[in-house]
């Protein structure tokens, strides 16, 4: 879990406030690059601050979509928002919870293993421009309209819906990954502060998954 956290005081360290989403190319993308080793990077940039860093390694079935930019600060913190503390069993910074913290776990995911794996951070999603989700599926998937396949830790899945969501949460004690998918109990693994993984399944009622096609990430 210490890797977790040198990432992610990393990550709060850099201001990406949305607004002003004054992000530019370097810096935070040059650290989540030189963290992924095995990976083959595509950056672009979608204007207004706007940018997205796909980075993948081998040939995976999913992409995992993680938000980088925060809300604006608030004049009633009590510390410098951009440098993480951590108490007890909370990691306190702007943009910890939402969704820096999951893409701390992820970078250390990444690299307790040499499994394919497809990352896209994205740089856009607390204000009402999105562009680089949109932007993305038509360069790569030659689609016009997103598609449930790229998987937003930041879902929420504690409503029935109609499409699947990866959800990831992060602590100073754990970080899991948990999927809702249509008609089915949450399959879900664990990992543990040991990066012990444990699989456990829910108990599927007329799951309908197997009829979804893996996605392809080297698809033009």
């Amino acid at each position: 879990m210490n890797e977790i956290l040198d990432h992610l005081r990393v990550l709060v360290g850099y201001d990406t406030r949305n607004p002003p989403r004054a992000i530019g190319r370097e810096g935070l993308f040059d650290y989540l690059r030189a963290q992924l080793h095995g990976f083959e990077f595509t950056q672009i940039d979608h204007g207004a601050g706007a940018i997205c860093l796909l980075a993948t390694r081998g040939k995976p079935r999913l992409i995992f979509n993680v938000h980088l930019d925060t809300v604006p600060d608030s004049p009633h913190w009590s510390a410098n928002p951009f440098e993480l503390r951590v108490q007890d069993d909370r990691a306190i910074g702007l943009g910890a919870c939402d969704i820096k913290g999951a893409a701390a776990a992820l970078l250390a995911v990444a690299n307790a293993s040499q499994a394919d794996f497809a990352l896209l951070f994205t740089t856009d999603e607390e204000a009402n421009d999105a562009r680089c989700v949109a932007g993305f599926l038509r360069e790569h998937f030659r689609v016009q309209s997103p598609e449930p396949r790229v998987f937003n830790p930041s879902s929420s899945p504690n409503r029935r819906v109609a499409k699947p969501y990866w959800r990831i949460a992060a602590s100073p004690r754990r970080a899991c990954v948990s999927l809702v998918a249509p008609d089915t109990h949450p399959a879900a693994m664990r990992w543990t502060t040991t990066r012990c993984i444990k699989p456990y399944v829910g108990r599927p009622t007329q799951s309908n998954t197997s009829k979804r096609k893996p996605i392809n990430v080297s698809a033009a």
